[in-house]
Order: C-alpha cells, then structure tokens, then sequence
C-alpha cells in the first residue's frame, strides 16, 4: 500500500506547486510592473533618481532591476531552477518508484495510469522549460518596446 501512496504523493506535489508557484509569480510581476512605472527597481523599489546618473540597468523578466538587485535575482533564479530540477527528479522517482513497487508485489495498472503517474514530472519539466522561454520573450520584447528606460526618461536615449 505504501508503494500507491508514493504514487499519490508525487501527482499531489506536482498539482499543487504549479498553482502556488503561479500566483506568486503573477503578484510579483504585478508588483514589478508597478514599481517600473514608478520610475523605480523593480525588485527593490529604489528610485532611479537615488541611485545616481551611473545606475546601470538591467533586464529580469522584462523588468528593469538595479545593479545589486540583478545579481541577488541570478543567484534566485538559478536556485529556483535547481529547485524545480530537484522536485522533477524526485516526483519523477516517486511515480516509477511506485509503479515498480506496485507491480513487483502484484499489483496492475491500466495502460492510462501509467500515463497519469508520470504526468508529474511530465508536467514540472514542461512548466520550468515553458518559464525559462518566457522570461526571455519577455527580456525581447522589453529592449524593443517603446519605452527604453526609465534612468534615462520616458523616451529613453
């Protein structure tokens, strides 16, 4: 019985990270974009102006983020990503190691069950490949949108 609850554990883990890691996600774009508008970090809320004319800028998910702020937001993400490399792998383990415990001790599963075991890590690999594609759309599509910058003011260079 232990074998399905490993089974159980790895689709319950999957299903419930992508909606919390989603709605955080989109509050803290929401917050970004605001603190932007406001001629402002988007991490930190720092205003261009107190940073001084060397400010350099840089582009995180779109946004435009101070010099100290970009370097703590790599550091961030990269965990991130090995964070959700680690929670695939062992979601993944998880699922195979339940199917393989079930069956060696009899039990069978319908062909579609194996495809819903190993939607976990299906599903976490396609969101964290999905994530990483749209941060870079979203890094092009700031460098070639209208507004350049907001340390330089609202026309840009």
């Amino acid at each position: 019985m232990q074998w399905a609850f490993m089974a159980v554990a790895a689709l319950t883990c999957s299903v419930l990270a992508v909606p919390v890691v989603g709605s955080y996600g989109l509050f803290a774009a929401w917050r970004a974009k605001r603190r932007n508008a406001d001629g402002a970090c988007a991490a930190c809320g720092t205003k261009w102006r107190e940073l001084g004319p060397d400010a350099f800028e840089y582009r995180v998910q779109g946004h435009q983020v101070c010099a100290s702020c970009a370097g703590r937001l790599r550091r961030r993400l990269a965990a991130e990503l090995i964070g959700l490399a680690a929670l695939t792998i062992v979601s993944g383990g998880l699922a195979i190691g339940g199917v393989l415990g079930a069956s060696a001790h009899g039990y069978h599963f319908a062909a579609w069950a194996y495809g819903l075991l190993l939607m976990p890590p299906v599903a976490l690999g396609t969101v964290g490949w999905g994530a990483v594609r749209r941060m870079r759309s979203l890094n092009r599509k700031a460098l070639d949108g209208p507004e350049s910058s907001p340390a330089l003011g609202a026309g840009g260079a």
